[in-house]
């Protein structure tokens, strides 16, 4: 294994020819630090940069980054098929020839059957999405889409349909209270980890929801094991219990919410009793998890992936977590939740997209658009 050759000679320092490189580990949105050993040209040992924003520690995508550039199933050239489909057999070609096959292929199917034919699949925005959405524009098909319908759109659009946008930047230092819902960051954010015990260590109160005792539940103030899929019931009795115990803003419900009333009236079938048999947890966890977050202001609410791939209750789910940060004033407030956009003062991906190049009767093609007017 790599990862076993030695970096260091008898003295303790770096053996001859190995180099240290600081970098970052680009796995997900933390971007912990990385110091890289590298030889040769070959990365042969990584570990944690304690002088980053993760003190040293990385979390097991981190740690099996080896794995990934050694990989022998990884692509690092243009492949062409040399067999029949399903062979597995392929020769290496030039990119300047792979890009021109590919050009006239996807220009074959354009004239053949139209460019909303042709559509698009890619990874989070580490990769390439605005530049893949604007050729796609350019191209003349709607039909391109990611991940982000699995991870964080869901939510996103939720959000921003209650308030405007989605509040995803917390004031923590602020703070007084937060819930972290459907996430661990002890094991895969450590960067946040480290950063949320500090501030309980100087007095921030946590209420963990999550089925499982993880790393993160063990350090909570309170945990909330409830029934996996059962968020939705759990958010809804917990507003209940905020709107029926007086516990919201007045001032900021007064100035700022709509349709308050009817939600008051709405709410009041999802008590914690009504929400007990669905989300297996005690009646009393429920109003003391919705009182600590309604009283102990200013208060956020961070949340994982977990929430978009609930099927029909996610944007419900979604809704009454929105609602809640709502009617108790924890909305862009100092310690609250802000909504950092839309951005005013830097280009936005929307505008580098090109999407203006479009015309309305390609758009009226795209997948789903009929359906799922959100996110067409």
């Amino acid at each position: 294994m790599a990862d076993k050759v030695s970096i260091y000679d008898e003295n303790g320092e770096l053996a001859e020819g190995v180099e240290r490189i600081r970098t970052q580990c680009y796995f997900c949105h933390a971007n912990c630090g990385v110091l890289a050993y590298v030889k040769d040209g070959d990365v042969i040992k990584i570990e944690g940069d304690p002088d980053y924003n993760n003190q040293g520690g990385l979390c097991c995508r981190g740690t099996s980054a080896l794995l990934h550039v050694n990989h022998p199933a990884r692509i690092n050239h243009a492949l062409k098929r040399a067999g029949e489909k399903g062979e597995n057999k392929w020769e290496q070609i030039p990119y300047d020839q792979a890009i021109k096959e590919v050009a006239e292929r996807l220009n074959q199917i354009k004239a053949e059957s139209g460019a909303e034919a042709v559509a698009s699949a890619g990874g989070t925005t580490r990769t390439d999405d605005w530049a893949r959405r604007r050729f796609l524009n350019q191209f003349g098909t709607p039909n391109g889409f990611h991940n982000a319908l699995l991870c964080w759109i869901p939510t996103f659009m939720a959000e921003t349909v209650v308030a405007g946008w989605s509040p995803f930047e917390t004031d923590l230092g602020a703070a007084k209270c937060l819930i972290l819902w459907g996430m661990n960051p002890a094991a895969s954010s450590l960067p946040s980890m480290h950063g949320y015990t500090d501030l309980q260590l100087a007095g921030m109160k946590i209420i963990y929801v999550d089925p499982r005792f993880s790393e993160t539940a063990c350090k909570a103030d309170l945990w909330l094991p409830l029934r996996p899929g059962s968020d939705t019931a759990l958010s809804l009795a917990m507003l209940n219990v905020i709107i029926n115990e007086f516990l919201y803003d007045f001032d900021f419900v007064d100035q700022w919410c709509d349709g308050f009333e009817e939600l008051r009236e709405h709410m009041a079938p999802y008590t914690p009793e009504w929400a007990a048999p669905i989300t297996w947890l005690d009646p009393e966890d429920i109003r003391k998890a919705a009182r600590m977050y309604a009283t102990t202001k200013p208060g956020c609410i961070q949340w994982g992936c977990s929430w978009d791939q609930f099927g029909p209750a996610s944007a419900t789910g979604s809704q009454a977590r929105q609602l809640m940060r709502a009617i108790t004033g924890n909305l862009e407030v100092p310690g609250g939740d802000g909504m950092p956009g839309p951005a005013l003062n830097f280009i936005t991906d929307e505008e580098l997209e090109l999407n203006e190049l479009l015309p309305e009767e390609q758009k009226a093609k795209q997948i789903g658009s009929d359906k799922f007017k959100l996110t067409s």
